[in-house]
């Protein structure tokens, strides 16, 4: 009787054992699949490779075919649908409040139904399925063998309450009666609103950006992952940003370790700034319960110049590289292949001081992973990136380049004049009047153009005492032939030497003097004798002891001329031949209007 009590007890705990094992491994395979997704394409073999249907594929086939055709997608099938085809369903999980992108090659023979290329319908924990039924938008077309092929795609996202489930169905109730639907390259992707343009987005866990306002605020507590995969960086006091920088001075925690690197094989850690000389600190840590006590740790150990290290600290492993100058704005990226650590610095692989193998697991924790611990690390840092992904230096350096881009103010490169004349319907106004001007019309500022002088009617003087000051402003700021006539400048030096000559009357007998200055202290002396028998004396100093040679005051002319007053009218002076003087095509300045 015992030894029958005892087998039973003893199946009995076996099956408490087996089901233990059986709700553990549960669990394990919940936890796992919870986890967000890892790959660009959510649709296993989209492009109908080796002529098979999607994995994803799922319900009956009828109508729905692949055969070979020329197209633009990755492989030489299609999928060919009929008039009496349903679509072709795919059934994939996607993670809640993340948008995503559908996307398509499609193209139509002699098809007489409707354009339904997507049909969504959203699995909910508690009610009704939302359903999205969309045509998608046309990026691109190509023409492939007089076949007309559209690039159709559809961004959407999913709603909070979403269980994780998705049903999609290309070709959805055509409604047709004759024709053929072609469909290729079908993907479902994760959409980034933010960084769309990032060159690789496969396995990308945080993208930390100081260049984004909806990553980084001034005063916030917390550096928002724009990867929308939620691992935000959460500060311990209000962060200080500035020139789009995060500046070092707190520490703050990112999520769990084995979150932010799930794949201790496979990584990268790319993040740019600036460090201060002197400064000494870590990073960043993510933990391990290895018996080495250590995980993965980035660590400065910065001097003066040129004597700069950074240390890579993994498992069992430090691992230091000469970095040179960190006080610039410096690009770095880390890459974990399996065994290899390999540092590109500026896209540039650095040497360390070893090259270790680690061929033992780092067994990475649900620790939450630790940035600049405890504030001493200094400078400032614009971008920090994750993936959980081996990228090759091309990948880094196409990375690289898309995060410079950024940095880059094309107006301080490209700085281009204003094509637009002000005041367009001014000059219109005034094209009736432009052949009369007598200023020189190619420069825009001259008297024509202004509203003082407008409708002026130059051959009739005087002008008015507002377009006379206009003259007098353009004048001195401009050497214009014209001016001459309202200024006597030097710009045409011999006819106004002719013209000064011409307003002093000769004394009989005596030659007439030239160039002598004007005496304005002295008074003027009209009774003096004439001398006939005395030569004239030109530009001989004056002599103390023979007090009868004096200069001769500037006998004056009735005609009083003004040279500085734009009152004064051109048609003061005498009528004079000027040819007579000077010839015509001698005359030393442009513009002169002498007729």
């Amino acid at each position: 009787m015992n030894l029958i009590k005892f087998k039973y007890l003893y199946i009995l705990n076996m099956y408490r054992y087996l089901i233990l094992i059986t709700i553990a491994l549960l669990c394990i395979f919940l936890y796992k699949s919870n986890k967000p997704e890892h790959y660009i394409n959510l649709i296993d073999n989209g492009s109908f490779k080796d002529g098979a249907f999607s994995p994803n594929n799922l319900g009956t086939n009828y109508g729905n075919s692949v055969i070979k055709l020329i197209n633009p997608g990755e492989s030489s099938y299609i999928l060919e649908q009929t008039h009496v085809s349903e679509g072709y369903k795919l059934n994939t999980t996607v993670v809640p409040n993340i948008s995503y992108k559908l996307s398509t090659w499609v193209a139509y023979k002699s098809w007489d139904g409707n354009k339904n290329t997507f049909h969504i319908s959203f699995s909910k924990k508690c009610g009704k399925n939302t359903i999205n039924t969309n045509p998608g938008k046309i990026i691109s077309t190509k023409t492939i063998n007089n076949t007309v092929w559209d690039y159709r795609t559809f961004i959407f996202s999913i709603p909070n309450n979403s269980d994780g489930r998705v049903e999609i169905y290309i070709g959805y109730k055509p409604s047709a009666t004759s024709g053929l639907r072609y469909y290729t390259d079908i993907k479902l992707e994760k959409y980034y609103e933010l960084i769309n343009n990032l060159p690789s987005k496969k396995g990308l866990l945080l993208f930390l950006s100081g260049f984004h306002d909806e990553s980084l605020k001034d005063t916030s507590l917390v550096w928002k992952d724009i990867s929308m995969n939620g691992n935000d960086m959460h500060f311990n006091s209000p962060i200080s940003k500035e020139s789009k920088s995060l500046v070092l001075e707190n520490s703050a925690l990112l999520g769990p370790s084995d979150k932010i690197i799930p794949n201790e094989n496979q990584f990268v850690i790319v993040w740019s700034g600036v460090m201060d000389e002197f400064s000494v600190g870590d990073l960043i840590e993510i933990y391990a319960n290895n018996k080495y006590g250590r995980g993965i740790k980035i660590s400065y150990k910065n001097s003066v110049g040129i004597n700069n290290k950074l240390i890579i600290s993994i498992g069992r492993e430090i691992i230091e590289y000469n970095i040179g100058i960190v006080h610039k704005h410096t690009q770095y990226a880390v890459i974990k292949d399996n065994k290899k650590i390999i540092l590109l610095v500026d896209g540039y692989i650095i040497k360390g001081n070893t090259n270790p193998s680690i061929n033992y697991p780092l067994e990475i924790n649900n620790k939450p992973a630790l940035f600049n611990k405890n504030g001493l690390l200094k400078g400032t840092i614009d971008f920090l990136v994750i993936y959980n992904k081996e990228y090759n230096k091309s990948d880094i350096l196409s990375i690289k380049k898309f995060l410079t881009n950024y940095k880059v103010d094309l107006s301080t490169i490209i700085s281009t004049p204003n094509s637009c004349k002000k005041e367009i319907e001014h000059y219109v106004e005034n094209t009736k009047t432009i052949n009369s001007c007598p200023f020189n019309i190619t420069n825009k500022n001259n008297p024509c153009n202004s509203i003082e002088c407008k409708n002026i009617d130059w051959n009739k003087k005087p002008y008015s005492t507002k377009c006379l000051s206009n003259i007098k402003s353009y004048c001195k700021e401009t050497k214009d032939g014209f001016c001459d006539s309202f200024t006597n400048n030097n710009v045409c030096k011999s006819s106004n030497k002719i013209l000064n000559s011409l307003t002093k009357p000769e004394v009989k007998g005596k030659p007439l003097v030239k160039d002598k200055p004007e005496v304005k202290d002295k008074p003027e002396v009209n009774d003096k004798p004439e001398v006939n028998d005395k030569p004239e004396v030109k530009d001989k100093p004056e002599v103390k002891d023979k007090p009868e040679v004096k200069a001769k005051p500037l006998v004056k002319s009735k005609i009083i001329y003004k040279p500085n007053t734009f009152e004064s009218d051109i048609n003061s002076f005498p009528k004079i031949d000027m040819s007579k003087y000077i010839r015509k095509d001698k005359i030393p300045c442009w513009g002169c209007n002498l007729k």
